[in-house]
């Protein structure tokens, strides 16, 4: 584990910084977001890696559907070969996706975790340090062309 990764478990390891992944669609499912929009909440695997103890590494990625998210959706179909559907998310399915491979560039987002009612940084009694939770985010998905 590099220095740049102190604290990361290797449940959610990648390469330090920000770096490109090729990876393939597991799962996907229409849910509802906290604000009610509808979206894809989407599994990707990444897969042939030089790094053999990435491949088989999970990222979730979560792909809100509305006026304000068109060109990103559309820009995300795009990269895993499926035509756009310029806003008309009623064209949508979720089957369409599993499998569907793609690139994409992702990092380790880390941050102190909080108490929800009080605002105040958890500490972990043991070491005196913050509490800090870890998760791997898709930054971009990358055009075929």
């Amino acid at each position: 584990m590099s220095d740049n990764n102190v604290g990361v478990t290797p449940e959610v390891e990648l390469l330090p910084g920000l770096n490109v992944y090729k990876g393939r669609c597991t799962e996907c499912k229409k849910e509802t977001s906290s604000k009610g929009n509808p979206m894809l909440v989407q599994t990707f695997e990444i897969f042939g890696h030089p790094q053999d103890a990435l491949n088989g590494m999970t990222i979730q990625n979560w792909a809100t559907m509305n006026t304000k998210t068109v060109a990103g959706f559309d820009r995300q179909r795009e990269s895993l070969g499926l035509a756009p559907v310029g806003g008309k998310f009623e064209q949508v399915d979720p089957l369409d996706y599993k499998g569907a491979e793609c690139a994409f560039s992702a990092r380790v987002e880390s941050e102190e975790q909080k108490n929800e009612v009080t605002g105040e940084t958890l500490i972990n009694p043991n070491t005196g340090k913050p509490v800090m939770s870890h998760r791997r985010r898709i930054v971009q998905f990358l055009p075929k062309q």
